[in-house]
């Protein structure tokens, strides 16, 4: 009786911990050039041509952004700097409003120092 009840505890567990399998994934890792070709899907939103640029001691990230929904998006990006170990070396927040259905918007954020090192980006859509 003991290993039916221990059975599926230990499985619920091991879903508890991993997550399921559903983790997704909203971080890209940009090539030497510091950009990507990937397009992230996050909540309502799609973000792509993703790029990081080192210009007169600012470095700015932008990406492009597609409203998924029908409805207009206002919300909060919240960019995450990581190194290659996956440490968070820096974290910015940008309002978006007016992201409509119809058309494609930039996303530009930038920060003041040379982060032309940090080639693992993540995004966060906060509401």
């Amino acid at each position: 009786m003991k290993k039916i009840i221990v059975i599926p505890i230990l499985l619920l567990g091991i879903f508890l911990v991993t997550g399921c399998g559903n983790k997704k994934n909203n971080s890209v890792k940009l090539d030497d050039n510091g950009s990507t070709n990937v397009e992230l899907k996050i909540e309502e939103v799609s973000f792509s041509n993703i790029n990081k640029v080192y210009e007169n001691g600012i470095t700015t990230i932008s990406a492009s952004m597609k409203n998924l929904t029908k409805e207009t998006l206002n919300f909060e990006v919240e960019v995450i700097l990581k190194d290659n170990s996956g440490k968070v070396v820096k974290s910015l927040k940008q309002n978006v409003e007016d992201l409509r259905t119809d058309r494609k918007q930039t996303l530009k954020v930038g920060i003041v120092g040379n982060y032309s090192d940090i080639n693992n980006i993540e995004f966060k859509v906060v509401k």
